[in-house]
């Protein structure tokens, strides 16, 4: 929903991607999406639910505090930058933060949100994918 609703308000955004590797050859958009996609995925969730979340549930408990927190840092820091950025991207981002963590708490783990930001990335590239080709 989120992606959607960036696709359809944002243009600007997306075009300014899609101009950036509108020459690229098919096969050199595609393997760095999913280069990029893994790298991101890995990162992110180690970074923002396998260390700030952990951290923040350690200090504060399990409740829904260190989601929101961890959530709102992961959002945050899309404001300058990134696919999904400024205010639209804020608040697009959070609650997507919020899912992440849900699932790191009740995986137990990072693979499973590892797994989800990997696939909404890999949407990103298809998104991006279907514009260079239209």
């Amino acid at each position: 929903m989120a992606l959607w609703a960036w696709y359809e308000r944002r243009p600007e955004q997306l075009a300014e991607v899609v101009e950036y590797v509108r020459d690229w050859p098919i096969w050199a958009f595609v393997s760095a999406g999913i280069l990029t996609a893994v790298v991101a995925a890995v990162l992110e969730e180690t970074v923002y639910r396998g260390v700030v979340q952990d951290s923040l549930e350690r200090v504060l408990g399990s409740d829904f505090v260190p989601l929101v927190m961890q959530a709102a840092i992961f959002a945050a820091l899309h404001f300058p930058s990134g696919i999904l950025q400024g205010l639209t991207g804020v608040v697009l981002v959070f609650p997507y933060g919020l899912l992440l963590g849900v699932l790191r708490r009740r995986s137990g783990g990072l693979a499973v949100p590892i797994i989800a930001h990997f696939s909404t990335d890999l949407v990103i590239v298809g998104i991006v994918l279907s514009r260079i080709v239209a």
